[in-house]
């Protein structure tokens, strides 16, 4: 792993000007890869569903498990944004809220060369390119409270964080939950005990949001969308876009993955390995293989990245966030979605492309 760096050269922080410009730098890689454009039910959401809270509009029972991740409407309804781009514009303060608090916890931990590290793999990594590849989706919300699962050590905080993601994506936040604690059994997790507080606030949580929807004669989620479009058309999407799963799903934070593996010990690099493959199981029952991927292991690849950069020195750390950033600009954020890659709305590559 390298010789531990002295932490004066840690701790000390760079000029601002250098702070500035790779954040800037880092924010137009980011938008290059990932370009924007609006979730499909945003508009829904905002006039109809949030105008309403705490009550809700009749729905199709197929389409009911948008109730299911209520936390963008909670927040639109806090701020009383009840038009579409007031919703849209939540969603994009989340973001950045979320990724200064990150930040900021990460520099805490393992200094400004290892933040570097992190903010190039979250760049270079699908995680960054499906918050805005759907602007007004829950994914924002996802990325960010699980980054602060791996982050936060007090377990009072990780007990409201579980119900937090209640009500963002339950189902999704169990499988990071129970690949968390896979990757604890090696060491790459600390502190099972926090995860437990962080597992008993999204059951307590998850129960709140059931009785609430129940009262509103909710009863159907994403269950019964597989259910009616059934596991064969799903896995005919995913072996149709696995191709390009394979090539884009992790983008050039490999780099950084795979340096923060290297040296280590076989059966952590197996762990780690199979931990991620597995998370290929629910992408497998999704339409949005990209997004579903992206959410369930950036968590994961943030504790290799965290664990990795508190032993390493810092010229290899800014190497690793120098290649990272870079490739990540030459790799747009395509997005697999019901088997085929996909170009945001409004991304850059489909104006030069000449495509609409």
């Amino acid at each position: 792993m390298g010789t531990t760096a002295p932490d004066t050269e840690r701790t000390v922080r760079p000029p601002v000007w250098r702070i500035a410009l790779w954040s800037v730098v880092g924010l137009l890689v980011l938008l290059w890869r990932s370009g924007w454009g609006r979730f499909p039910d945003a508009e829904f959401l905002a006039t109809e569903v949030v105008p309403r809270l705490p009550s809700l509009p009749r729905m199709d029972p197929l389409f009911q498990y948008l109730y299911w991740s209520p936390i963008g409407a909670w927040t639109a309804w806090l701020v009383r944004a009840t038009s579409e781009p007031w919703f849209d514009a939540v969603h994009l303060v989340a973001f950045a809220a979320f990724a200064v608090g990150v930040a900021v916890l990460v520099v805490r931990r393992v200094g400004w060369n290892g933040g570097a590290v992190v903010g190039a793999a979250f760049v270079g990594s699908q995680a960054g390119v499906v918050c805005l590849f759907w602007v007004g989706s829950y994914d924002v919300f996802m990325v960010g409270l699980s980054s602060l699962v791996v982050l936060v050590r007090d377990r009072r905080a990780q007990f409201v964080l579980g119900l937090a993601l209640a009500a963002t994506g339950a189902e999704q936040a169990a499988i990071v939950l129970v690949l968390l604690l896979a990757l604890s059994v090696v060491g790459l997790v600390d502190d099972r005990r926090r995860l437990g507080m962080t597992v008993i606030g999204l059951v307590l949580g998850r129960l709140l949001l059931w009785w609430w929807l129940a009262t509103e004669d909710v009863h159907h989620g994403r269950l019964t969308f597989l259910q009616q479009v059934g596991v064969s058309h799903m896995l005919r999407q995913f072996a149709s876009g696995l191709p390009w799963l394979v090539v884009t799903g992790f983008g050039s934070s490999v780099i950084a993955i795979v340096w923060a593996l290297r040296g280590r010990p076989l059966r952590v690099v197996v762990v780690f390995v199979l931990t991620i493959v597995s998370a290929l199981v629910a992408v497998a029952l999704s339409e949005d293989q990209t997004r579903v991927l992206a959410l369930l292991t950036w968590p994961l690849i943030l504790a290799l990245l965290l664990q990795a950069t508190e032993s390493a020195t810092p010229g290899s750390m800014r190497a690793v966030a120098r290649w990272t950033l870079g490739v990540g600009a030459l790799m747009p954020g395509v997005v697999v979605w019901a088997g085929h890659a996909r170009l945001a709305t409004h991304h850059a590559l489909r104006a030069l492309l000449g495509r609409q």
